[in-house]
């Protein structure tokens, strides 16, 4: 729910609901798009206006699926919110300024242990983009590159995941790629792809921000009270749909709380059963 002051000077001027499922479009196929269409979370917008200067501001909220298992659904979900907000602030007739918050039940972080294929080494010996979850790494930097190992194209196969981005690595990681899509590394029951060895590409460690550690939220991020998947989706192609890049639409978002009790995010936001971490952010 979006709640207004009356007597904070903003009036409400339009408001939209949107079920994210109902956004998607042709890039979405297969298992995900299944996956999508049949998950209920949504955003609330509301466009208010300033009774003393005019100014205009669109605030949005959401919600969107809890399990740790499915990085990337969410990271989709998360897109599709950030199309919502901007379908609605491309209808406003003056410049408007935008707050996106909600629960994105996705901490700052990857989490490795929710991916097809355990990676090889320390987290800090990621591309500093891939040490980020996708939901985080696609509403701060705007964008969540393909080869993201939450990312949907990505997910498939848990190889991508122990690549740096050095030496080449990134290259490796489409090769790589290439040849599970091809069946040349094997394959199991319904064409999946099997377990081959994580590639690992020497890299000098780069600083992790204390609050985007592991350390931080040893937990699995699920914030609802219900226990978590303790294996990820099979890596067998099913959720290969080449999405592509995904965006934030635009939006420029900054995390509003970055930086505001130690470098990086919030440490923490929600403390639910065996769970304590960050979950929820404001944009």
């Amino acid at each position: 729910a979006i709640y207004v002051r009356i007597d904070s000077g903003w009036n409400p001027v339009a408001s939209r609901s949107v079920r994210l499922g109902s956004l998607i479009d042709s890039r979405h196929s297969g298992e995900l798009r299944k996956k999508l269409k049949s998950q209920s979370e949504g955003a609330l917008m509301q466009v208010l206006r300033h009774r003393g200067t005019g100014a205009s501001l669109l605030v949005a909220t959401t919600h969107i699926f809890w399990d740790p298992a499915y990085p990337h659904v969410k990271a989709c979900q998360a897109e599709l919110a950030c199309l919502a907000v901007r379908r609605l602030l491309s209808e406003q007739q003056h410049p408007t300024a935008v707050v996106l918050g909600g629960d994105w039940n996705s901490v700052p972080h990857l989490q490795p242990e929710f991916l097809p294929v355990m990676p090889t080494g320390a987290l800090e010996r990621l591309p500093l983009a891939w040490r980020r979850s996708a939901v985080y790494e696609l509403l701060a930097a705007g964008r969540l590159v393909s080869d993201h190992p939450e990312h949907p194209d990505a997910f498939r196969n848990g190889a991508r995941v122990s690549v740096a981005a050095a030496s080449g690595g990134h290259a490796a990681v489409a090769d790589r790629a290439e040849a599970l899509d091809e069946g040349s590394l094997g394959g199991g029951a319904n064409g999946a792809s099997s377990a081959a060895p994580a590639i690992s590409v020497p890299a000098a460690p780069l600083p992790v921000a204390p609050c985007a550690s592991p350390s931080v939220d040893p937990s699995p991020a699920g914030s609802n009270g219900e226990p978590p998947r303790t294996r990820p989706v099979p890596a067998d192609g099913r959720f290969a749909s080449r999405l592509g890049p995904l965006t934030a639409h635009g939006l420029n978002l900054k995390d509003a709380y970055d930086g505001a009790l130690c470098e990086g995010p919030l440490p923490l936001t929600t403390h639910a059963g065996q769970f304590k971490g960050a979950l929820d952010y404001i944009w």
